[in-house]
């Protein structure tokens, strides 16, 4: 609940006809009743005697686990960017929208699937909310960051990952962190040990290598989506540095390991699994429980790679117009 009122310090006379008008409308002092989390809070007092016994059945069934292994499970949570939720096969999509989805709907079959709930409509205010639990306007980032901007998660914020640290996991990140680009804005100054990732969504990429695309082929401006017409020395004439791909251990300063290319962005994310494999491998034996964060790249801007065969699942043109 909140209550709007009126305190300004405008003139008379603006200020009789705003009294005029409130008259008419016989409203002096307004108080709203907002509620946006009211459907989920009416589903919790329902259900409140089953979901009860249903976190008391995870809590047991997560004992009974370390129990077992000797430490808590291990968490792989998986970021994927710019796909509706209907366009998975266990959603009703998969060969009905033209791409099945077989692997995701496993996984979908053996857990746990969502039916209510929320989600931010663009990249970095999505990842603030998972990072943070919070509303994203409470931490400023309600927008999505291009480069150039110096806005970022702050160490104020209490993150995921440093929670997880604290219950005695090691943590990674890996794919798309898009959620500052100052160092102290970047994963390992915010609760990750380890993380390999970009600073940007793919919209910037194609800027690395604009002028030469251009130069070798016969596509004008417009006719590849997120492609610009940027001088050549863009970075240096307007201050913006474009950063690729980074590498970084908690305590140490992150760098940069390699330029992002049109090339390399449409088998990035196949470059990410592999270090999330070689992770997995090297932690899975060890004494303490490991999160990993693996934010995918590949939904954001191109389709396929030019070489993937035109099968009846994949639409060729797409496919062409986004490589």
């Amino acid at each position: 609940m909140f209550t709007v009122t009126f305190r300004s310090t405008i003139s008379l006379t603006r200020r009789g006809a705003l009294a005029s008008l409130l008259s008419l409308i016989s409203v002096s002092n307004v108080t709203f009743g907002y509620q946006p989390d009211a459907p989920f809070m009416h589903y919790r007092e329902k259900h409140k005697e089953e979901i009860s016994r249903q976190d008391l059945e995870i809590d047991r069934h997560l004992k009974n686990l370390e129990q077992r292994y000797g430490k808590k499970p291990n968490i792989i949570y998986i970021l994927a960017d710019d796909i509706g939720w209907g366009e998975l096969g266990s959603y009703g999509g998969g060969k009905v929208r033209g791409t099945p989805t077989p692997n995701l709907d496993a996984l979908a079959d053996q857990g746990m699937k969502l039916l209510s709930h929320y989600s931010e409509p663009s990249c970095t205010p999505t990842r603030v909310a998972l990072m943070t639990g919070r509303i994203p306007v409470r931490t400023g980032l309600d927008e999505v960051l291009f480069p150039g901007q110096t806005k970022g998660l702050v160490a104020e914020e209490y993150t995921l990952a440093e929670l997880l640290s604290d219950a005695g996991y090691k943590t990674a990140m890996f794919g798309k962190w898009h959620l500052g680009e100052l160092e102290e804005h970047q994963p390992t100054h915010l609760g990750f040990d380890y993380a390999f990732y970009g600073l940007f969504n793919g919209g910037p990429w194609p800027w690395m290598e604009n002028a030469e695309h251009f130069d070798s082929s016969n596509e004008t401006v417009g006719e590849v989506p997120y492609f610009q017409d940027l001088p050549t020395d863009y970075e240096e004439r307007y201050d913006i540095k474009l950063h690729g791909v980074f590498e970084a251990k908690k305590g140490e300063t992150p760098q940069e390991v390699g330029r992002m290319s049109l090339d390399r962005y449409n088998r990035h994310d196949d470059e990410l699994t592999e270090k999330i494999l070689d992770y997995i491998d090297n932690n899975a034996g060890g004494s303490r429980p490991f999160f990993i964060y693996f934010a995918s790249n590949a939904n954001q801007v191109f389709a396929c790679p030019p070489e993937h065969p035109k099968d009846k699942y994949v639409d060729s043109g797409n496919c062409q117009a986004n490589t």
